[in-house]
């Protein structure tokens, strides 16, 4: 009970006590509208003044919840009956008995029966029981430390959401129609940007990226999880893929979610749900287009009408609470476009070689030997030198070098395209050969 609540309660109850001693013939209803109170209360209430003297204050504050009388303590017998059904199985069980299976045996236990004792027939009372002899161990209590919020515009996280209400062609392959590219800002809960299109893939998601950095700037970190249009193919997403490259290029610091964990990514899908439900599921946009315009106008009310109960906001609105926003950096007007090489410097990526003595890192493929067909490696970068270690046993089998660098800098027009034709190229499965060039392996699939 709250502090604010017990001294209410207890004029409630001398309100009563002196209408009472006022108007001894009034029935329980009229008590029950002078106070305010239901019938039950009253009832109860004028039974304990009935027993009381009419100048006691103490029945006012209530009886305590304390239990009247402590439990027993069980039964040593009990206590050994269960210790040894549960270390030794009875009527050839093939198992350790829980809380039910035992109290099954319980209630037919001779010992128990003719000592008089009544097992208890609440599982959780064994459970704990069980606890107290040590045959099981509760679970630790995690110790959580508050996250160290970010600043504003220093992490966004994004997602893509699904705008449902348009409908999928009939006779089209398409699982997404249109979607919705969010970007959250984790320091302030704004809206940083939403983009709507009905062809994402890894080169447009690419596009888009490059279009919202120009616009807004390049903030330190990008959440996302673990989407094959952010990290690449199955068989290839231990390697940056096109997106996460161009990330580190552009010197962002690309964080990228556990998979099957969403909790990881709250901000973004927290907004995912009011964005479905006091947008799309109230305005129903039957179209692009559409979808575009209620887009544009939630946003413009979530980020300066809507509160947000947020603890950054403050149930205020994201640009009420932060009226400013720190300024971002613009895009750099020249790249290296092999600076996300020292990123992945010394890291170490497991590899089957091929039955022609090759593998593949990347979308490159590299000679090992044919005398390593079926074995695994341990591919090792080194960034300094530009080469692939290849390891075995703690043995360097081979010193390869990387393919796919550029060795030169280029100017952010220029990336752009390379960029785009490297995401491309993963979206349309291109393998390379041997000698560097590319050769087209599969159709065009929707990832």
């Amino acid at each position: 009970m709250t502090a604010a609540l017990q001294p209410q309660l207890v004029a409630d109850r001398a309100k009563l006590r002196q209408l009472h001693q006022l108007h001894p013939d009034w029935s329980c209803s009229k008590f029950m509208l002078a106070t305010n109170r239901s019938h039950s209360w009253v009832k109860t209430w004028l039974s304990r003044f009935k027993s009381t003297s009419p100048d006691d204050e103490t029945v006012l504050w209530g009886k305590s919840h304390q239990p009247k009388k402590l439990p027993l303590p069980p039964n040593p017998i009990l206590l050994e009956r269960i210790f040894e059904l549960r270390n030794h199985p009875p009527a050839n069980l093939k198992r350790t008995p829980g809380p039910k299976t035992l109290s099954y045996f319980l209630q037919q236990d001779p010992v128990l029966q003719e000592q008089g004792i009544t097992p208890p027939r609440s599982t959780s009372t064994i459970y704990k029981l069980l606890v107290r002899l040590g045959c099981l161990a509760r679970p630790a209590l995690k110790k959580t430390e508050p996250l160290e919020r970010a600043q504003p515009l220093e992490c966004i996280a994004c997602d893509f959401k699904d705008a449902t209400t348009v409908e999928i062609e009939p006779d089209g392959k398409k699982q997404h129609y249109v979607e919705v590219f969010n970007f959250i800002d984790e320091g302030t809960s704004y809206l940083w940007a939403a983009v709507a299109r009905e062809d994402f893939n890894a080169e447009t998601v690419v596009e888009t990226l490059l279009e919202i950095f120009e616009q807004q700037g390049l903030p330190r970190w990008l959440r996302f999880d673990r989407d094959p249009r952010f990290v690449g193919s199955a068989s290839g997403r231990d390697f940056p893929a096109a997106m996460v490259r161009m990330l580190y290029v552009l010197g962002i610091q690309p964080t990228i979610c556990p998979p099957h964990q969403p909790q990881k990514n709250g901000f973004v899908e927290r907004y995912n749900r009011s964005y479905k439900h006091e947008c799309l599921l109230v305005q129903r946009p039957e179209n692009l287009s559409r979808v575009k315009e209620v887009t544009a106008e939630y946003k413009e009310h979530y980020n300066n009408e809507r509160p947000h109960q947020g603890l950054s906001c403050g149930n205020r609105p994201p640009r009420v609470a932060f009226p400013e926003l720190p300024a971002l950096p613009s895009l750099p007007l020249m790249v290296d476009p092999d600076r996300w090489l020292k990123e992945v410097d010394g890291e170490h990526f497991v590899r089957k070689v091929r039955s022609d003595g090759g593998l593949s890192v990347d979308k490159y493929d590299y000679y090992v030997g044919n005398e390593f067909a079926g074995q695994y490696v341990v591919v090792v970068v080194d960034a300094a030198k530009r080469e692939l270690v290849i390891e075995q046993q703690n043995k360097v089998l081979k010193r390869l070098t990387l393919k796919g660098l550029y060795q030169r800098i280029m100017d952010l027009k220029e990336y752009r395209a390379t960029i785009k034709e490297e995401a491309r190229s993963e979206r349309r499965g291109w393998r390379a050969n041997p000698n560097g060039g590319g050769v087209q392996i599969e159709a065009d699939q929707k990832l």
